[in-house]
């Protein structure tokens, strides 16, 4: 039996071949449908998916398993819950199918959908709100921000007062910290380095040292990335939130963007996908609150327009979050 937890971000064909140098040219789900596929008797695969999460390169998502299990010369008996499948707007990114196959041995079973956050018991709506949010549907965002009761989520466009704001409800049993997307690199300015802890290798001192040790995350020295903190958790967490993706108010949608030499560049297709579920994961990551900041530029620095901050704070707002500055 193999169970694959963070399943989406199973690699694509491309990726494979990229990484084995092109020795390998198949999928990693068809990779390890093709291994088990040879097992004699039974064999079992499990995969844990968190859908709306492929952050990365190659990352194919839900529908590479699919795919896979459609091209499969074993015939695989496959279990999977009916908000997988097409028209479900519940679950962001891909279905596991685009049709299913009449040929497919394949039963929806409403238990195989994990229903209660386990890790936000707290916010149970927090996943649907930070979804409409993405999506930019705010009436939704609004409506379900009025659900969500004991789980802290406020806006602040001071760095220092969402430290205070942290360090004021975080007792010793419980962590905080900040975390913030690694293309948001012009959070610099603030002293936020997106590249600080990847490059010093410490995740584990930030997850696990104490209150005091500054390598912690409770020193709200250094921001864990989207890459650092996927698939982890903190009791309560400071979201940093970079220039990188922005409101665009002429044009009703999210500006995305990736910074190159001394100015950004709109970010194509794949990358914009990549940012917009980066942004998902940074936001589902506390498990008791959270506090957003959302910088305050004073335009002497032509990579830091106000107006962009401005306009994705003032979207913040509408989706039903108070300023506590």
């Amino acid at each position: 039996m193999i169970l694959f937890d963070e399943a989406q971000r199973a690699w694509d064909s491309t990726q494979v071949a990229r990484f084995t140098k092109k020795s390998l040219r198949n999928s990693e789900p068809e990779l390890f449908l093709e291994i088990m596929g040879r097992v004699p008797n039974w064999s079992v695969i499990i995969a844990v998916v968190g859908s709306g999460q492929e952050i990365n390169r190659g990352e194919a998502g839900l529908g590479e398993w699919g795919d896979a299990i459609l091209k499969s010369e074993t015939k695989w008996i496959v279990r999977a819950s009916p908000r997988v499948l097409p028209g479900n707007p519940d679950i962001p990114g891909q279905p596991l199918f685009g049709q299913v196959d009449s040929l497919l041995d394949f039963t929806q079973d409403t238990r195989l959908h994990l229903e209660m956050n386990v890790k936000s018991p707290r916010a149970e709506a927090l996943n649907q709100w930070v979804d409409a949010l993405i999506d930019l549907r705010l009436s939704d965002a609004r409506n379900l921000f009025e659900t969500i009761d004991e789980f802290p989520l406020v806006l602040t466009r001071e760095l220092d007062n969402a430290k205070q704001w942290l360090r004021d409800r975080t007792d010793e049993d419980h962590r905080c910290g900040l975390v913030a997307n690694a293309s948001a690199k012009r959070l610099r300015a603030w002293g936020i380095d997106t590249n600080s802890l990847r490059k010093d290798s410490a995740w584990a001192d930030w997850f696990l040292k104490p209150r005091g040790d500054v390598r912690s995350s409770n020193q709200l020295e250094i921001a864990a990335t989207n890459f650092d903190c996927q698939g982890l958790e903190l009791d309560w967490v400071g979201m940093c939130w970079g220039n990188d993706l922005v409101f665009d108010d002429t044009q009703s949608n999210w500006d995305t963007r990736l910074f190159r030499g001394t100015s950004w560049v709109r970010a194509s297709e794949d990358p914009r996908k990549f940012m917009l579920n980066s942004y998902r994961v940074l936001l589902t990551r506390a498990r008791r609150g959270m506090v957003i900041w959302v910088p305050k530029a004073d335009g002497c620095d032509t990579t830091l327009n106000p107006a962009h901050f401005d306009a994705t704070a003032d979207l913040l707002r509408e989706a039903g979050l108070s300023l506590i500055d």
